[in-house]
Protein backbone atom coordinates (compact mmCIF):
# COMPACT_ATOMS: atom_id res chain seq x y z
CA UNK A 1 0.00 0.00 0.00
CA UNK A 2 0.88 3.85 -0.18
CA UNK A 3 1.07 4.65 3.16
CA UNK A 4 0.66 8.32 2.61
CA UNK A 5 -2.57 7.81 1.05
CA UNK A 6 -5.69 7.02 3.07
CA UNK A 7 -7.93 5.22 0.37
CA UNK A 8 -5.16 2.49 -0.10
CA UNK A 9 -4.64 1.74 3.74
CA UNK A 10 -8.24 1.42 3.67
CA UNK A 11 -8.23 -1.19 0.63
CA UNK A 12 -5.21 -2.95 2.77
CA UNK A 13 -7.31 -3.19 5.95
CA UNK A 14 -10.36 -4.45 3.32
CA UNK A 15 -8.42 -6.91 1.99
CA UNK A 16 -7.04 -8.05 5.54
CA UNK A 17 -10.31 -7.96 7.58
CA UNK A 18 -12.07 -10.38 4.70
CA UNK A 19 -8.80 -13.19 5.12
CA UNK A 20 -7.73 -12.83 8.70
CA UNK A 21 -10.07 -12.64 12.27
CA UNK A 22 -7.19 -10.45 14.06
CA UNK A 23 -3.56 -9.10 13.79
CA UNK A 24 -1.16 -10.07 16.19
CA UNK A 25 2.05 -7.33 15.24
CA UNK A 26 1.97 -4.44 12.45
CA UNK A 27 5.70 -3.15 11.77
CA UNK A 28 5.63 0.70 10.63
CA UNK A 29 8.51 0.50 8.30
CA UNK A 30 8.33 2.55 5.60
CA UNK A 31 10.35 5.45 5.70
CA UNK A 32 11.93 7.99 3.26
CA UNK A 33 15.17 10.38 4.16
CA UNK A 34 17.98 11.67 1.99
CA UNK A 35 16.90 9.43 -0.94
CA UNK A 36 13.53 11.71 -1.07
CA UNK A 37 13.26 13.32 -4.57
CA UNK A 38 14.17 16.83 -4.61
CA UNK A 39 16.66 16.17 -2.06
CA UNK A 40 19.49 14.64 -2.99
CA UNK A 41 20.21 17.57 -5.95
CA UNK A 42 20.78 20.14 -3.02
CA UNK A 43 24.41 20.72 -2.53
CA UNK A 44 26.54 19.89 0.47
CA UNK A 45 26.62 22.19 3.16
CA UNK A 46 22.95 23.67 2.32
CA UNK A 47 20.76 25.73 4.54
CA UNK A 48 17.37 24.77 5.40
CA UNK A 49 15.57 27.46 3.71
CA UNK A 50 17.39 25.62 0.76
CA UNK A 51 14.97 22.25 1.17
CA UNK A 52 11.95 22.66 -0.89
CA UNK A 53 8.30 22.33 1.09
CA UNK A 54 7.18 19.72 -1.31
CA UNK A 55 10.38 17.16 -0.16
CA UNK A 56 9.50 18.41 4.03
CA UNK A 57 6.11 17.28 2.75
CA UNK A 58 6.82 14.22 1.18
CA UNK A 59 8.98 12.68 4.34
CA UNK A 60 6.23 14.37 7.28
CA UNK A 61 3.47 12.26 4.95
CA UNK A 62 5.66 8.90 4.79
CA UNK A 63 7.46 8.95 7.94
CA UNK A 64 5.01 10.37 10.88
CA UNK A 65 0.98 10.53 8.71
CA UNK A 66 2.05 6.87 7.32
CA UNK A 67 2.71 5.61 10.66
CA UNK A 68 -0.65 7.17 11.87
CA UNK A 69 -2.10 6.14 8.76
CA UNK A 70 -1.65 2.42 8.54
CA UNK A 71 -1.77 2.50 12.73
CA UNK A 72 -5.73 3.76 12.85
CA UNK A 73 -6.77 0.98 9.72
CA UNK A 74 -4.92 -2.20 11.32
CA UNK A 75 -4.71 -1.36 15.36
CA UNK A 76 -8.29 -2.19 15.38
CA UNK A 77 -7.67 -5.35 14.73
CA UNK A 78 -5.54 -6.46 17.37
CA UNK A 79 -8.42 -8.04 19.15
CA UNK A 80 -6.94 -9.69 22.09
CA UNK A 81 -3.99 -7.34 22.51
CA UNK A 82 -0.77 -6.95 20.18
CA UNK A 83 2.09 -5.57 19.22
CA UNK A 84 2.79 -2.28 17.29
CA UNK A 85 6.06 -1.19 16.84
CA UNK A 86 7.47 1.73 14.94
CA UNK A 87 10.91 1.64 13.68
CA UNK A 88 12.74 4.73 14.29
CA UNK A 89 16.47 6.56 14.30
CA UNK A 90 18.92 7.43 16.46
CA UNK A 91 18.37 9.72 19.02
CA UNK A 92 21.00 11.96 17.67
CA UNK A 93 20.19 11.92 13.76
CA UNK A 94 16.56 13.68 15.09
CA UNK A 95 18.66 16.81 16.01
CA UNK A 96 21.74 16.50 13.76
CA UNK A 97 22.39 19.17 11.61
CA UNK A 98 21.55 18.69 8.26
CA UNK A 99 19.01 15.84 9.16
CA UNK A 100 15.87 18.34 8.30
CA UNK A 101 13.20 17.22 7.49
CA UNK A 102 13.84 13.90 8.43
CA UNK A 103 15.17 14.09 11.96
CA UNK A 104 11.77 15.72 12.71
CA UNK A 105 9.40 13.52 11.31
CA UNK A 106 11.36 10.41 13.06
CA UNK A 107 10.60 12.55 16.45
CA UNK A 108 6.79 12.82 15.94
CA UNK A 109 6.41 9.29 15.30
CA UNK A 110 8.17 8.55 18.26
CA UNK A 111 6.03 11.25 20.34
CA UNK A 112 3.21 9.38 18.51
CA UNK A 113 4.33 5.79 19.90
CA UNK A 114 4.83 7.30 23.12
CA UNK A 115 0.79 8.88 23.25
CA UNK A 116 -0.23 5.17 21.95
CA UNK A 117 1.80 3.34 24.96
CA UNK A 118 -0.96 4.90 27.35
CA UNK A 119 -3.91 5.01 24.55
CA UNK A 120 -3.67 1.31 23.94
CA UNK A 121 -2.60 -0.13 27.48
CA UNK A 122 -6.13 -0.75 28.75
CA UNK A 123 -6.54 -2.95 25.32
CA UNK A 124 -3.42 -5.07 26.40
CA UNK A 125 -1.47 -4.01 23.01
CA UNK A 126 2.22 -2.49 23.66
CA UNK A 127 3.61 -0.27 21.58
CA UNK A 128 7.44 -0.18 21.33
CA UNK A 129 10.11 1.96 19.18
CA UNK A 130 13.10 0.35 17.36
CA UNK A 131 15.97 1.72 15.40
CA UNK A 132 19.47 0.08 14.16
CA UNK A 133 21.82 2.21 15.81
CA UNK A 134 23.77 3.16 13.35
CA UNK A 135 24.09 3.90 9.75
CA UNK A 136 22.35 1.63 7.53
CA UNK A 137 22.90 -0.26 4.38
CA UNK A 138 19.23 0.78 3.10
CA UNK A 139 18.30 3.20 -0.23
CA UNK A 140 17.84 5.89 2.15
CA UNK A 141 21.60 6.61 2.59
CA UNK A 142 22.82 9.05 0.60
CA UNK A 143 24.63 8.07 -2.86
CA UNK A 144 28.71 7.63 -2.19
CA UNK A 145 27.65 6.94 2.17
CA UNK A 146 28.84 3.16 2.24
CA UNK A 147 31.85 4.28 0.71
CA UNK A 148 32.76 7.14 2.64
CA UNK A 149 31.90 4.88 5.94
CA UNK A 150 33.59 1.90 5.15
CA UNK A 151 36.98 3.86 3.51
CA UNK A 152 36.79 5.73 7.04
CA UNK A 153 36.83 2.24 9.04
CA UNK A 154 33.39 3.13 10.27
CA UNK A 155 30.93 0.70 10.82
CA UNK A 156 27.65 -0.19 7.72
CA UNK A 157 24.76 -1.92 9.77
CA UNK A 158 23.16 -4.16 7.59
CA UNK A 159 18.81 -3.90 7.71
CA UNK A 160 18.81 -7.57 9.41
CA UNK A 161 20.12 -5.83 12.74
CA UNK A 162 16.70 -5.42 13.64
CA UNK A 163 15.46 -8.54 12.81
CA UNK A 164 15.63 -10.39 16.17
CA UNK A 165 14.47 -7.73 17.68
CA UNK A 166 10.93 -7.75 15.49
CA UNK A 167 10.83 -11.55 16.12
CA UNK A 168 11.51 -11.07 20.08
CA UNK A 169 8.50 -8.00 20.55
CA UNK A 170 6.34 -10.80 18.73
CA UNK A 171 7.36 -13.40 20.99
CA UNK A 172 5.47 -14.62 24.47
CA UNK A 173 8.70 -13.27 26.14
CA UNK A 174 7.74 -9.70 25.59
CA UNK A 175 4.52 -10.29 26.68
CA UNK A 176 5.08 -7.21 29.59
CA UNK A 177 7.44 -5.04 27.06
CA UNK A 178 5.65 -1.48 25.96
CA UNK A 179 7.15 1.72 25.75
CA UNK A 180 10.70 0.84 25.28
CA UNK A 181 13.25 2.00 22.50
CA UNK A 182 15.04 -1.20 21.52
CA UNK A 183 18.32 -0.05 19.49
CA UNK A 184 19.45 -2.90 17.39
CA UNK A 185 23.58 -3.06 17.33
CA UNK A 186 23.00 -3.36 21.45
CA UNK A 187 19.80 -6.00 21.91
CA UNK A 188 21.82 -8.61 23.24
CA UNK A 189 23.26 -6.34 26.05
CA UNK A 190 19.60 -4.99 26.21
CA UNK A 191 18.37 -8.43 26.79
CA UNK A 192 21.00 -9.17 29.28
CA UNK A 193 20.23 -6.27 31.12
CA UNK A 194 16.48 -7.63 31.88
CA UNK A 195 17.64 -10.92 32.58
CA UNK A 196 16.61 -12.40 29.51
CA UNK A 197 18.55 -15.37 28.04
CA UNK A 198 18.25 -16.64 24.47
CA UNK A 199 16.59 -19.55 23.64
CA UNK A 200 15.01 -19.94 27.24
Amino acid sequence: MDVRDEASADAAAEWFAARFPRLDMLVNDAGIGNNAPGLEALPEGHRFWDIPVSVVKTVLETNLLGFFNVSRRFVPFMTRGGSLVYVSTSDGTMTRPGQLPYGPSKAGAEAMAAILVQELRDLGIRVNVICPGGFTDTAMAPAGAKERMLRNGLPVLSPTVLNDVILFLASPGAANITGEKIVGKDFSSWLAARGYIPGE
